[in-house]
């Protein structure tokens, strides 16, 4: 499977960044910049059009960072990157975001997540960091499987290991069951 073009699953495409139209990468960007989203950001900067353009042409070259837009119904649903990809090892961090007027479907990018990651990856290990003060952010990832690991300054670095998702959910309803069941088993 080709991770750097194009993947569909359920009604969404996953399009990798180096794939997007003009359009589509602009519209990714105003997203990424707007406040409720860049806030939360590792690096919070507003990023220029050239800047974009420039990280996005850098990423054709690249076999270690990964960055999709997700598309539903031909609007940007949100993001998903995977980065410090290690082909050897399996391993890579993850980032997302979510379009501010998809907020409360978070859920549905977890799910896409994790099919790509697992099924298209075939990863064995995956990091994030969150900044302290993201406690949704925190929260999803614990949804999700993940276990925090250590705290680097302001942030939260947190480990899943594929065991957690041995059998990547063939549907969303499967998937909601388990972080339904996961995490009933938790508290």
């Amino acid at each position: 499977m080709d991770i750097t073009k194009t993947i569909k699953i359920d009604d969404y495409l996953i399009i990798n960044y180096t794939e997007l139209s003009l359009d589509q990468k602009k519209a990714l960007l105003e997203i990424r910049n707007s406040e409720s989203i860049r806030k939360w950001m590792i690096d919070n900067s507003i990023i220029s059009l050239d800047q974009h353009l420039s990280f996005i042409g850098n990423l054709e070259k690249s076999s270690t960072n990964y960055y999709y837009a997700v598309l539903k119904s031909n609007e940007i649903f949100g993001g998903i990157s995977v980065t410090n990809w290690d082909s050897k090892q399996r391993t890579c961090e993850w980032g997302c975001f979510l379009n501010p007027k998809f907020f409360g479907f978070g859920l549905k990018l977890g799910y896409l997540f994790i099919i790509l990651i697992f099924h298209y990856f075939s990863a064995i290990k995956i990091y994030s960091t969150v900044k302290n003060d993201n406690t949704e952010a925190m929260e999803f990832n614990k949804a999700l499987g993940f276990r925090e690991l250590s705290f680097s300054g302001n942030n939260i670095n947190y480990e899943l290991n594929n065991d957690y998702w041995n059998i990547v959910p063939k549907t969303y309803k499967s998937f909601v069951k388990k972080i339904i069941k996961i995490n009933k088993v938790k508290k």
